[in-house]
């Protein structure tokens, strides 16, 4: 009886010391799980190539509610008619209103794309602006922020990346809209991107006099839709059965989906057929955290692949994420990497097997490239060797910009220009943010635990978090050594969300990498009428040792 009463005492003492915030109003959950998943869940998991972001979608968030209702004002009234068009409309308002993209590196006036861990703080800082874009967003952001307020329409949505991602950037003859053609496709290297990543919403058709079924929206600003060309970028609904099924319509962008999934051509390099659309991917329904885990997606590939190019996804990739397959390759010298797929901070060896060029004749090329497969810069040229060890000083000045690296292989010939042999992209992959939660009276502590992978220190770091009452907060940390490990604890409180299950995504950035991500899963059991997100680094000293004896009562 007297350990009851102890840890009564430290619990209150503890909740007492903790400073408040606003109350949240959580939203109503329904009994189908299909709607629990697809309207009502707020965490999700996204993936992004070589690694993986937990999301936080903030459904019943009132700034979410608030944002749908604002931009419910920016449509036509034909915008508004129904689900089908106003989900196109979406697309249009969050790339021309909302979220401002950028893909070259420079975010210095704004956030860093890989530092969004959820949708509300960007609809919070567009409100809060007065209507001024958020910078900066990538094809993931712009999906998250799609799939959020689609659900808080009552829309069922989800988020999906599709591996080896076509792109067609081809011109009608008088340039003056873009063609959505995916046959005998004249492949170049930028128009094959690693991934891209957009959003599906669960709709009826009465447009295509069709029942309901997955169709996909992107919001992410590509190229004008033909319907409206030299106007706002939209893209969607395209119904999905209708990508499978071959149909080739123009309305709503179809073929543009069909390009990007199902795009039919040969390589011009190596004569043989292109790989598009290897592996299509989405969350798995259900709450628990297992199913949160990098190499368990919930694979629909099927859904989009015509027969024709539909490729066994076992067989297209004996590993999640799937290699890189471009279409790079000529014949004669081959390019390989070991290992195959190196980790932030770890040396990796190019070598070059096969063909009958002279060592002296032979030059590896290594730059930079985006996730879109565009060039970043180019780093340095090694010639007059078979054998490259790259190590961490060879591409650390380029990780806070980009984690793919592209490395080829050929000669020069007479009048200097470079004759391709091979080219491989490599993604160095980041390890996750380690989180260890413990519940206490719905005071949620979390200790973040991080090794620093440079032999360089890791400066500016930060870390995001998103709280189960929709809060959100991005904390300035010490330094990182090189090859030290970094721990903090923070506390987030449920307010009145009282979910089971509960997921705080987690990312953690600094000025030489780009962000690692993690997140903590606990349980909101009981209602408190607090919120808010605190770092232990920025309160009183009492305050950690009563969160220690509170470990010891557990």
């Amino acid at each position: 009886m007297k350990r009851i009463d102890f840890c009564s005492v430290i619990t209150f003492v503890y909740l007492f010391s903790i400073v408040s915030s606003k109350d949240v109003t959580q939203r109503q959950v329904t009994s189908s799980a299909f709607t629990d998943e697809y309207i009502n869940n707020n965490y999700g998991f996204i993936w992004v190539g070589g690694q993986a972001i937990y999301w936080n979608y903030a459904v019943g968030s009132d700034v979410v509610a608030e944002s749908v209702r604002r931009l419910a004002d920016l449509m036509s009234p034909a915008e508004r008619t129904n689900a089908v068009t106003y989900s196109r409309a979406l697309t249009r308002v969050i790339n021309q209103h909302v979220l401002l993209g950028r893909w070259d590196g420079n975010y210095g006036d704004g956030i860093e794309p890989t530092r969004w861990v959820g949708s509300e703080d960007i609809l919070r800082l567009w409100l809060q602006s007065g209507g001024q874009k958020v910078r900066y967003g990538q094809c993931w952001v712009f999906a998250a922020l799609l799939t959020t307020l689609l659900r808080a329409s009552d829309i069922p949505a989800r988020t999906v990346t599709n591996y080896e991602s076509h792109h067609d950037r081809g011109l009608t003859s008088d340039g003056t809209s873009v063609l959505r053609q995916f046959d005998n496709i004249v492949q170049r290297d930028e128009d094959q991107w690693n991934f891209h990543v957009w959003s599906e919403a669960w709709l009826e058709r009465p447009d295509l006099v069709q029942p309901a079924d997955w169709n996909a929206v992107d919001a992410t600003p590509q190229e004008p839709s033909p319907l409206a060309p030299g106007q706002p970028y939209r893209s969607g609904p395209a119904y999905v059965p209708f990508i499978r099924s071959n149909v080739q319509l123009a309305n709503y962008d179809t073929l543009f989906i069909l390009a990007e999934v199902n795009a039919r051509g040969v390589c011009p390099i190596t004569g043989q057929p292109l790989q598009i659309g290897t592996f299509v991917v989405t969350k798995k329904p259900g709450m628990e955290p297992s199913l949160y885990v990098f190499n368990n997606p919930e694979i629909i590939t099927g859904n989009y692949k015509i027969p024709t190019t539909k490729r066994d996804s076992e067989s297209a990739s004996p590993s999640f994420p799937p290699t890189y397959t471009g279409c790079e390759r000529e014949g004669g010298m081959r390019i390989n990497s070991v290992p195959p797929n190196p980790r932030v901070g770890e040396d990796f060896v190019i070598t070059v097997t096969e063909g009958n060029v002279s060592v002296e004749d032979i030059v590896i090329r290594m730059e930079l490239r985006s996730y879109m497969g565009e060039s970043l810069g180019f780093i340095r040229n090694f010639t007059g060797t078979r054998r490259v060890d790259v190590t961490e000083s060879d591409y650390r000045p380029y990780v806070d910009e980009s984690s793919v690296f592209r490395f080829s292989v050929g000669v020069y010939n007479e009048s200097g220009a470079f004759i391709l042999h091979d080219a491989l992209r490599i993604t160095l992959e980041y390890d996750m943010v380690q989180v260890d939660a413990m519940n206490v009276a719905n005071t949620i502590a979390m200790t973040l635990t991080y090794t620093n992978p440079l032999s360089v220190p890791m400066t500016g770091v930060v870390v995001n978090v998103a709280g189960p009452d929709y809060s959100y907060a991005s904390m300035a940390q010490p330094d990182i050594p090189a090859n030290g490990r970094f721990t903090s604890t923070v506390t987030v409180q449920c307010g009145n969300n009282t979910d089971s299950n509960v997921m705080i995504p987690v990312s953690l950035d600094s000025n030489e990498t780009l962000s690692a991500y993690g997140s903590g899963w606990s349980s909101c059991s009981e209602r408190s009428s607090n919120g808010g997100i605190v770092m232990l680094s920025e309160i009183s000293l009492l305050q950690v040792m009563l969160l220690s004896l509170l470990t010891l009562c557990m």
